[in-house]
């Protein structure tokens, strides 16, 4: 398989590359403005983050040949076009998506959230911003919550630090015991067996849904409190202090807790304070270190490449399984709950609450 690596640029139009690297220059024009575009390498069946409409983007080329970028927004119809590129091109792609009711926005997914004690959540209706909500657990007492694969909720009781699972079709509550110590968020694994955390001492640890093992996940010294899960299941991202005294990401396996990536932010304004997995597990979304309001959402991937950045004034995001739309909480003494799309400066305000969690979409 050939291998690709995508870099947004900051290029005027038509600009000529360095010499010294293989590199085409594209510009992505079309609407809707926002619109996630990915990339296919000649010989490759992978599908790789290039950029978000509008703008350039500078492909760093293994071959000259045909490479494939394709368009996707929610509730568009995506759309692909081939281009054939060699060292030094400077080509223009514009596709414009057109409107596909069929396509559900989030789904069927349901937004869980925090508020006055109780454990809510909101379903978006496909293609429309319609909302309902419902209350899904009264006087829960949740310290965060998260949804287990087969559509359980999962929660940390606060007041004794208690795992309950919900079954919300048969009305079902199960203790599972303590996750960790002093755990502000924690994440379930995909299996559905397993859910990370980090303590307050700053020991990443796992919890096995089966046995009840405590056990640690990772190197000690994560920073910040939370963790984060890739879809796969195959990383795990805490912040950490290394021994220079600066702050960076480190990505990790969770079975031997092996250090696969560090990720960096030099440059930026503000280090990263929580983040969430994007896509596969090649991105990482991240709010700013303790929320600050003149910081900024920011899309980077795992080379520590600034891809986007967003509105700031939030923390606490998650991403939903369309790999388009977060979720966060404001920042302040009357946080809100708050969703918007990769690419796109704006967000609706669901209402008052904390903690938000996608659950998983439903089967079809």
């Amino acid at each position: 398989m050939i291998g690709l690596v995508l870099a947004l640029a900051v290029l005027p139009p038509y600009t000529t590359p360095g010499t010294s690297d293989r590199i085409a220059t594209v510009q992505l024009a079309g609407t809707p403005s926002g619109a996630l575009v990915e990339v296919r390498a000649p010989d490759s069946d992978s599908w790789v983050i290039a950029g978000i409409v509008p703008g350039f983007v500078a492909v760093r080329l293994q071959v000259d040949g045909f490479y494939a970028f394709r368009y996707s927004a929610p509730g568009r119809a995506p759309a692909a076009r081939m281009i054939h590129l060699r060292q030094g091109d400077q080509a223009r792609l514009e596709l414009n998506l057109v409107e596909d009711p069929r396509t559900p926005l989030f789904h069927g997914s349901w937004l869980g959230f925090i508020r006055d004690g109780e454990i809510r959540a909101i379903q978006m209706a496909p293609a429309t911003h319609a909302r309902s909500e419902r209350v899904l657990v009264a006087d829960a007492d949740a310290e965060w919550l998260d949804w287990l694969p087969d559509g359980r909720l999962l929660y940390q009781r606060e007041r004794d630090g208690m795992l309950v699972a919900v079954d919300l079709d048969a009305h079902e509550t199960r203790e599972m015991g303590p996750v960790g110590e002093g755990l502000t968020m924690a994440q379930c694994h995909p299996d559905g067996r397993r859910v990370f955390g980090v303590e307050a001492c700053g020991r990443p640890v796992v919890r096995d849904l089966d046995t009840g093992q405590v056990n640690r996940a990772g190197p000690d010294g994560a920073l910040g409190g939370w963790v984060a899960v890739s879809p796969r299941g195959d990383r795990i991202a805490t912040l950490v202090r290394p021994d220079d005294g600066s702050t960076a990401i480190e990505v990790y396996d969770p079975g031997s807790a092996r250090v696969i990536r560090r990720v960096t932010w030099e440059g930026l304004a503000t280090p990263p304070g929580e983040g969430a997995f994007v896509g596969g597990g090649d991105r990482l979304l991240l709010t700013p270190y303790l929320g600050p309001t003149s910081g900024r959402l920011r899309l980077l991937d795992l080379e520590s490449t600034l891809l986007w950045q967003g509105p700031g004034g939030l923390r606490h995001v998650r991403m939903a399984a369309d790999a388009l739309h977060y979720a966060a909480q404001t920042t302040g003494a009357d946080p809100r709950i708050v969703f918007g799309m990769l690419g796109s400066e704006e967000f609706i305000e669901v209402g008052r609450g904390t903690s938000p969690a996608w659950s998983p979409p439903p089967a079809r």
